[in-house]
């Protein structure tokens, strides 16, 4: 299968780097899907989820603004922020939320009711990418528990449970 090369990058650090079967990004537009050969793309990236596939498997990610650039070399991701959605901190993302809700309560200036609808969004996506990676690790437990139980031959079925938890990761 073809690949393309991927580089994610942040102010702190290189997210991520290496060759995808898929990068799929949400923009200003709505959400985008970079397959290798894609044309040359330039796109404001938004609040919202980053899904890259590689080697068949995808992994999801938390993205906060910045900017998409697809090229004959290969695909850039600058994004404020971007964590993996296995390392949010669902509890430090609520009270972000909690904390955000609060500002907008308080009625104070145009640019602080921006701030806080931003931190909000933000938060929020956090906690819709970190739960809908625990809603897909909770039906891949439950794909290889029904799959387990040994057979007369005493054979079990594990690959029938590997192959079917690499369809649902590749349904991201």
């Amino acid at each position: 299968m073809a690949t393309f090369h991927l580089k994610v990058l942040t102010a702190e650090r290189c997210f991520f780097e290496g060759d995808v079967d898929r990068l799929i990004v949400r923009t200003t537009e709505g959400d985008v899907g970079i397959l290798p050969r894609h044309i040359n793309y330039v796109a404001a990236l938004s609040i919202g989820g980053m899904t890259i596939s590689q080697n068949g498997t995808s992994r999801l990610a938390a993205v906060s603004g910045g900017f998409v650039e697809v090229s004959p070399t290969g695909t850039t991701v600058l994004a404020r922020t971007c964590e993996w959605a296995d390392e949010i901190d669902v509890s430090r993302a609520r009270a972000a939320e909690e904390r955000a809700k609060q500002l907008l309560e308080h009625k104070e200036s145009a640019q602080q009711q921006d701030i806080a609808e931003m931190r909000l969004k933000k938060a929020l996506n956090r906690i819709r990418i970190a739960e809908k990676e625990m809603a897909l690790q909770k039906r891949m437990d439950r794909a290889v528990h029904a799959f387990l139980p040994i057979d007369m031959r005493g054979v079990t079925k594990l690959d029938k449970a590997v192959e079917y938890v690499a369809q649902l990761k590749s349904g991201l």
